[in-house]
C-alpha cells in the first residue's frame, strides 16, 4: 500500500543539451542561452531526486516484503492453538508428560488386555512429545518475529516520514517539470521565430539586392533619358522665352487700348457732367417748385383760419338744434358736403356738414382730407406696438406680449395686418377683428444706417443696408427677383457678414422707406453688371441711390473702386474686372427671395359719406394737408395734432361696427 502511493515514474535519461554560445550583438540569441541552461539545470535536479526515489521505492519495497511474511505468520498463530505459559520447570515437561504417559499405559495394559492399543498410545504419546518441541521452537520463533516486527514498524514509521519530508520535493519537482515544459515550448517558439527571422532577413537580402540591380538600370536609363532630352527642354524654353516676347507685345498693345478707352471714359465722364449740370438744374426747378409750395401753404394756412371760423359756425349752429331752435340756410354759400366719421373714432362719431360759396373752394378741402386719410390710414412699413396680449391669427399662432412692437408687411383686402415681430422668425397675421389691440406707433426718430457686405461665395459680394431705430429695424436689398424688406438678409449663405456704420443718420420713416423700395422695384430690373449697362440696376446701385434717399453721404461706400473700373475697361471687361476685386457687382439674384412685399397704398375716398380712419380730429379739424402732398404735416399745423392711439371704442359702437 505504502510502496503503491508513493511509487513514480521510471527515471527518464536526458541526453547532454548542446548550449550554444550567447552573442552578445542578438539579444534573442541570449534569452534562448539561458532558458537552454535553466532547463538543462532543472533535468539534473530531476534526475538526482528520481534516484532519491528508487532508492526510497527499494527500501519500501523490503520493507513490504518483510511485513507481509509476518503478517502470515501472525495469522497462522491466530488460528492455531495458544501456547501454554510456561512455568519453572517447563523445559522437562514434554519429557516427563511422555513417561507419565508410558507408564499409565504399562499400569493399563493388563488391564485392557491389548498389545496394539498400548502401542497406539505409545505412538501417540511420542507424537505428542515432537509436537510439544515443535510448539516450543514456534514460541521462540514468535517471540523472535515479534521482536523483528517491531523493528519492522518502527523502520515504516522512519519511512512514512521520509516519505512525508519527500511529499514537498516531490511537488517541487512536479512544478519544475511543468516549468520546464513550459520554457521548452517557449524554446521551441524562440527557436521557430528565430528561424523565420532568419528567412525574412534573407528575403531582405534578396529583395534589396534587386532593387540595388533595378536602381542601377533607372540609373542608366536616366542618363540615357538625360541625354535625349536636355535638348529638347532647352527648344522648348527658346519657345516660352518667344512666347513670352509674344505676350509683352500683346501686353503693350493692350495698354495702347487701356489708353484708347480711358480717353473714351473721360469723354463719357463729361457727359456724365453735362447730366449733373442738368441734374442741378433739375433740383433748382425742384427748389422753386418747393417755393411755389409754401406759398400754397399759406393759402391752405388762411383756408385753415376759414375753416376754424366755420368750425365755430357749425358748433354754434349745432347748439342750436340741440336747443330746438331751426337753423337758419344761408343763401350765399349754396355748396357743400356732409362728412360722416366712422364710430371707430370714438368720439368723432358725429355728422358733419361742410358748405362753401364756390365748388372749387371744396376741393382744398377734398384734397386735405384725402391727403389725411391716406397719412392716418395703415400702409406697409409702419411701426405697430402691442398694447394687450392676445393670440395671433396665422395657421401657427403665437401669443403677443404687452409692448411688442413690430412692423406692419402689408394689409390685405379685408383689412387684415401681416405684420414682422422682432420676437418670432415667421412673420405673423392679425385679422380686423385683433388690430384695435395694436397701436401705431411715430416713427419719426433719427436712424442708424449700415452697409451689410454678405459674402456669397469667395469673390461675390452682395450689399444689403440695414436701417436700425429705437422701436424698429430692418434690412433693404435688391436682388435678381426684386426689392427685399424683412429683419435680416435673405442671401446669406452662412459665411460671415461684415457690418459697415454708415456716418450720418436719417430721419426718414420705414414707411417711406419702403414706399421708395417699392417705386424703385418697379422702375428697374436687375442686372448683375448694374449701372444701367446692360439695362439693369445690381444691389450696389440700389444700396447709392437708398443712401441718397435718406440723405446719407454715399461717398463713404466701397464703391468708388468698382466705378473707377468699370469706367476704365467699359462693359466689356467688367465682368472680369469685378472678380479680381471683389466688389460683388456681378452678383446674381439665387432665387432665396421670400417675396415681393405688396406695399399698396389704400387711400379712401374723400367725398360725401366717407369714412374716416381712427386718429383724425374733428370734422373741422382735419382740413389740412397730409403726407402724400408733401407740403404741410399736421405737426406743422398749430392746435392739432397727430392722434396716433386708437380711442377705446364703446361696446354700441363695437356692436355697429361688427354688425
Amino acid at each position: 500500500m505504502l510502496a503503491e502511493g508513493f511509487r513514480l515514474s521510471e527515471p527518464v535519461a536526458i541526453p547532454p543539451v548542446q548550449v550554444p554560445e550567447p552573442v552578445e550583438e542578438d539579444f534573442q540569441q541570449k534569452e534562448i542561452f539561458s532558458l537552454l541552461k535553466e532547463a538543462t539545470d532543472l533535468r539534473r535536479q530531476q534526475q538526482r531526486l528520481e534516484m532519491q526515489i528508487s532508492q526510497a521505492q527499494d527500501a519500501n519495497a523490503s520493507l513490504q516484503s518483510s511485513w507481509s511474511a509476518l503478517s502470515r505468520v501472525s495469522t497462522t498463530l491466530a488460528f492455531g492453538s495458544g501456547p501454554s505459559p510456561k512455568k519453572e520447570g517447563d523445559a522437562a515437561w514434554p519429557e516427563d508428560r511422555l513417561e507419565k504417559g508410558e507408564a499409565d499405559v504399562s499400569t493399563a495394559a493388563p488391564l485392557e488386555g491389548s498389545e496394539v492399543l498400548i502401542t497406539s498410545q505409545l505412538t501417540l504419546a511420542r507424537e505428542a512429545h515432537e509436537a510439544a518441541l515443535r510448539l516450543c521452537e514456534a514460541e521462540a520463533a514468535v517471540s523472535t518475529l515479534q521482536a523483528d516486527s517491531e523493528a519492522l514498524e518502527k523502520q515504516s514509521r522512519q519511512i512514512e516520514e521520509e516519505v512525508q519530508e519527500m511529499a514537498g520535493p516531490l511537488k517541487e519537482l512536479e512544478a519544475l517539470r511543468e516549468e520546464g515544459s513550459r520554457r521548452a515550448e517557449r524554446l521551441e517558439a524562440l527557436k521557430s521565430r528565430e528561424e523565420a527571422t532568419l528567412q525574412a532577413l534573407a528575403e531582405l537580402s534578396t529583395k534589396r539586392l534587386a532593387l540595388q540591380e533595378a536602381a542601377g538600370k533607372l540609373q542608366e536609363e536616366l542618363q540615357e533619358t538625360s541625354a535625349k532630352e536636355l535638348p529638347q527642354v532647352a527648344k522648348r524654353r527658346r519657345e516660352a522665352d518667344l512666347e513670352a516676347q509674344r505676350a509683352q507685345q500683346a501686353h503693350a498693345e493692350a495698354k495702347n487700348r487701356w489708353k484708347t478707352e480711358v480717353q473714351m471714359c473721360q469723354s463719357a465722364l463729361q457727359a456724365e457732367e453735362k447730366q449733373l449740370a442738368r441734374l442741378l438744374a433739375r433740383k433748382e426747378s425742384t427748389a422753386l417748385a418747393a417755393g411755389e409750395g409754401q406759398q400754397a401753404c399759406s393759402v391752405l394756412s388762411r383756408s385753415l383760419a376759414d375753416v376754424r371760423q366755420e368750425h365755430a359756425r357749425l358748433l354754434s349752429w349745432k347748439q342750436d338744434i340741440a336747443e330746438g331752435r331751426p337753423p337758419i340756410p344761408r343763401t350765399d354759400r349754396p355748396f357743400g358736403f356732409a362728412l360722416d366719421l366712422s364710430s371707430a373714432a370714438g368720439r368723432l362719431h358725429n355728422v358733419s356738414y361742410f358748405d362753401a360759396e364756390k365748388a372749387e373752394e371744396l376741393k382744398s378741402w377734398l384734397e386735405a382730407i384725402e391727403g389725411w386719410i391716406a397719412a392716418a390710414a395703415w400702409q406697409a412699413g409702419d411701426v405697430v406696438c402691442v398694447t394687450e396680449p392676445f393670440m395671433t391669427d396665422s395657421e401657427d399662432q403665437v401669443k403677443l406680449e404687452p409692448d411688442m412692437t413690430g412692423i406692419l408687411v402689408k394689409l390685405d383686402e379685408h383689412d387684415d395686418a401681416f405684420l414682422e415681430f422682432d420676437a418670432f422668425d415667421a412673420r405673423q397675421w392679425v385679422f380686423q377683428k385683433n388690430r384695435q389691440k395694436l397701436k401705431r406707433l411715430v416713427d419719426s426718430d433719427a436712424k442708424d444706417v449700415f452697409l451689410d457686405i454678405v459674402p456669397q461665395n469667395d469673390i461675390i459680394m452682395h450689399w444689403a443696408l440695414r436701417v436700425v431705430g429705437t422701436k424698429a429695424s430692418r434690412c433693404y436689398e435688391f436682388e435678381a427677383d426684386g426689392v427685399i424688406m424683412g429683419k435680416r438678409t435673405a442671401l446669406d449663405k452662412g459665411l460671415p457678414i461684415s457690418s459697415q456704420k454708415l456716418e450720418g443718420r436719417t430721419t426718414k420713416t420705414h414707411r417711406e422707406i419702403s414706399q421708395w423700395c417699392t417705386q424703385f422695384g418697379a422702375d428697374h430690373s436687375y442686372d448683375a453688371a448694374g449701372n444701367n449697362i446692360f439695362g439693369g440696376k445690381n444691389c450696389q446701385d440700389f444700396a447709392v441711390e437708398l443712401c441718397t434717399y435718406m440723405g446719407i453721404d454715399k461717398e463713404q461706400l466701397p464703391f468708388r473702386q468698382a466705378e473707377q473700373v468699370k469706367t476704365v475697361l467699359g462693359a466689356g471687361a467688367f465682368v472680369a474686372a469685378d472678380a479680381a476685386l471683389g466688389t460683388g457687382l456681378v452678383a446674381a439674384g439665387t432665387g432665396l427671395v421670400a417675396g415681393a412685399l405688396d406695399l399698396g397704398i389704400g387711400v379712401a375716398g374723400a367725398a360725401a359719406g366717407a369714412a374716416m380712419s381712427p386718429g383724425v380730429l374733428a370734422a373741422a379739424a382735419a382740413v389740412g394737408v397730409g403726407y402724400a402732398s408733401g407740403v404741410i404735416t399736421p405737426e406743422s399745423i398749430p392746435t392739432f395734432g397727430f392722434e396716433s392711439e386708437k380711442p377705446v371704442q364703446s361696446p354700441e359702437a363695437t356692436e355697429q361696427s361688427s354688425s
